[in-house]
């Protein structure tokens, strides 16, 4: 998964998005082992009396490290159940950070032309990609990005 700006943001001020009960992104998710670590997430936080609000977004997220550290004990937890559990809601909820602005997540995989990305990311600062998209929808990152970075080969 990549994750793509296209706004400026301020980061220090970058908000901690989410979009509802984790139990009702667990209930969304198709079969397999995400939805199985959904679940478990939601089960952990509320036999733990933390709430259980979903930040399993596809934005960018702020980590402090000595914060996620101090979460040692749930990476145990983790490891003990089926297919282990999701950090992001982990992080969030255990450590009281209060969600941020509604967001629908969105990442791509199915756009087959730059026109329907275009419409897709309009009116969002920043759009993920998943590995089924269209050799014809990358041309729109040609038009996003048409200076190629000095990291790119």
């Amino acid at each position: 998964m990549s994750t793509f700006f296209i706004e400026d943001v301020d980061i220090a001020s970058y908000p901690y998005y989410w979009d509802g009960p984790l139990s009702v992104k667990a209930h969304k998710t198709k079969p397999g082992g995400y939805k199985v670590a959904l679940a478990q997430t939601d089960a952990q936080l509320k036999a733990r009396r933390h709430t259980a609000h979903n930040f399993e977004m596809h934005v960018p997220i702020l980590y402090n490290k000595q914060k996620f550290i101090s979460l040692e004990p749930w990476i145990v937890i983790s490891g003990k159940c089926p297919l282990g559990m999701t950090f992001r809601s982990i992080y969030c909820n255990v450590l009281g950070i209060p969600p941020g602005p509604a967001y629908k997540d969105n990442k791509i995989s199915t756009a087959a032309t730059p026109e329907e990305m275009a419409a897709i990311v309009k009116g969002r600062h920043c759009f993920s990609i998943g590995d089924g998209l269209a050799e014809e929808a990358k041309g729109y990152f040609h038009q996003l990005f048409p200076t190629p970075s000095k990291y790119e080969a």
